[in-house]
């Protein structure tokens, strides 16, 4: 079912009032959901870094009915935005990617980059 613009969302199979976000990975997120994790490893990273991802490579955010009636009710009941803004600062992400590739830390990007819509 389409939700907003270039998303979609399909209804889940244990709460007919809950919704997920469906991305390139939904078949995976299904199996993980409806197995409870079983076969899931987790693993401590010994040493943190940042992984860049695509959106559509995101599963599993959750929506009620009401979100999923109304999009505008997603987007503003968690912050106040709209999915217009939280676009545009997805836009600023791969600058944002090259100030950290260059060595900045996200606190330096924040203060010596006033321009961008970091908040």
């Amino acid at each position: 079912m389409a939700f907003g613009n270039n998303l979609y969302v399909c209804q889940n199979a244990f709460n007919s009032e809950q919704y997920f976000v469906v991305g390139k990975h939904y078949e995976e997120f299904c199996n993980y959901w409806q197995s409870g994790g079983e076969g899931y490893v987790k693993y401590e990273i010994e040493h943190p870094h940042f992984v860049y991802i695509r959106a559509a490579d995101i599963e599993g955010i959750g929506l009620s009915e009401q979100e999923v009636q109304s999009a505008s009710l997603f987007w503003g009941n968690r912050t106040g935005e709209t999915q217009e803004t939280f676009q545009a600062i997805a836009a600023q992400i791969p600058q944002v990617k090259n100030f950290l590739d260059a060595g900045e830390s996200l606190i330096d990007i924040c203060l010596n980059h006033r321009n961008l819509n970091v908040a």
